[in-house]
């Protein structure tokens, strides 16, 4: 009886693992489709949605009664023309600008459906009589589930994937890293084609961030001239940021941080793409350079401007370097040189981070005080502040 038990997991496993390979297989055997890529967007949606219709698809080879060779090479064949024209369906729904999420859904797993079917019936019978029956001596309701799980989960997760990729597009439109922001809305168009960003439709968004990209490539395509005048080498810069070259725009910017064409602005430069390439003492260093600049300079709104993305600068870096009373330090300055509701913001939230509460509601309610629209976060983090044991008794309940 043991032994029987052991052969019967030993059974179980192996399908299981037979279940994995076919799956890598039939990604694998479907990876140089364009037209397939482009009905998944990305190669874990494919992943996700072969995985939860394969049990669906498990149960269902039985009802075709399959027994000889001829007769699944009859059930695969079809099942192969229905994915074809399943993906040209894909091909002509993108065209037609008529693929919302929930058609996108219901084609990407009918797809899944009809190919793990086809795996599955040429793993019964060209390979292994009855396989994976553990899965198959199930009550009608079991299917129904099996159904539902099918459909779910790949929604579910090209929804959350979708929100992902819309926070991160609008980060990236907001720093102007039109790149990666492109990148993005391509996927977005894939993923969920009916979106919208700001008001306008992925697809627009894509294609306006296409040309400019494009445009931008085709600018710094050519090295620059020697004579080239710097206005000239400052816009290129400029673009390689936009472009998220930051190594090249790095430098580009070394002529500008010191020497005959010194440009203040250069230092603010070479710490933002410190931070973008994750170098963040490079980057303190560089954003310190320019508050030490702007300091011995006249007062005035250059100065003003050149000491508030400074400031904004080391509080990040340090952030990331964990330097906590440094990071305090920049945001009090900031507060300091320009007391805004958002800078405000910022120190409160600092202060929070580091379990400070009674000083960041101190400043939350003069966030609020200085622009309404910020309340709603400020009541939020204040609320969420006063449920918090470590700072309960030192933040005012409302």
């Amino acid at each position: 009886m043991k032994a029987r038990n052991s052969m019967s997991k030993v059974r179980r496993f192996a399908d299981v693992v037979g279940l994995a390979v076919a799956i890598l297989v039939v990604i694998k055997l479907f990876s140089a489709s364009n037209d397939v890529l482009m009905l998944y967007g990305r190669w874990d949606v494919v992943v996700v949605t072969f995985a939860a219709v394969s049990t669906l698809a498990c149960v269902i080879p039985r009802s075709f009664c399959v027994r000889t060779i001829w007769h699944a090479s009859f059930v695969i064949l079809a099942l192969i023309m229905i994915a074809g024209c399943l993906v040209l369906l894909a091909s002509s729904v993108h065209v037609l600008g008529n693929d919302s999420l929930p058609a996108m859904t219901m084609l990407r797993c009918s797809f899944a459906f009809v190919v793990m079917m086809a795996v599955f019936v040429l793993n019964d019978v060209f390979f292994r009589q009855e396989s994976f029956g553990w899965f198959r001596d199930n009550a009608v309701s079991a299917n129904v589930l099996f159904l539902v799980v099918a459909i779910a989960i790949p929604a579910t997760y090209v929804d959350t994937l979708s929100e992902g990729f819309h926070n991160d597009l609008e980060q990236a439109l907001d720093s102007n890293r039109y790149a990666i922001a492109y990148r993005y809305s391509a996927i977005l168009t894939q993923l969920n084609p009916r979106g919208m960003v700001r008001g306008e439709s992925l697809h627009v968004i894509a294609n306006q961030l296409g040309k400019m990209v494009g445009d931008f490539e085709a600018a710094v395509r050519d090295p620059i001239p020697r004579n080239a005048s710097i206005a000239e080498r400052r816009n290129r810069v400029t673009l390689l940021m936009h472009l998220d070259r930051n190594r090249q725009a790095l430098v580009e910017l070394q002529s500008f941080t010191q020497g005959p064409q010194f440009q203040p602005i250069s230092l603010d430069y070479c710490g933002l793409c410190f931070q973008r390439l994750e170098m963040y003492s490079q980057s303190l260093a560089a954003y310190q350079a320019s508050v030490s600049y702007w300091k011995t300079q006249d007062e005035g709104n250059r100065r003003k401007a050149g000491l508030v993305s400074g400031w904004k600068g080391i509080g990040y870096a340090a952030r990331r370097l964990n330097q906590r009373r440094l990071e305090e330090n920049a945001y009090q300055e900031l507060v300091h040189v320009s007391p805004s509701a958002a800078h405000h913001l910022l120190l409160a939230q600092c202060y929070r981070d580091h379990q400070k509460t009674s000083l960041a509601a101190e400043h939350y309610a003069i966030t609020s005080e200085l622009d309404p629209g910020l309340m709603s976060q400020s009541q939020a983090m204040l609320s969420n502040m006063s449920r918090d044991h470590f700072g309960c008794w030192n933040v005012p309940r409302h």
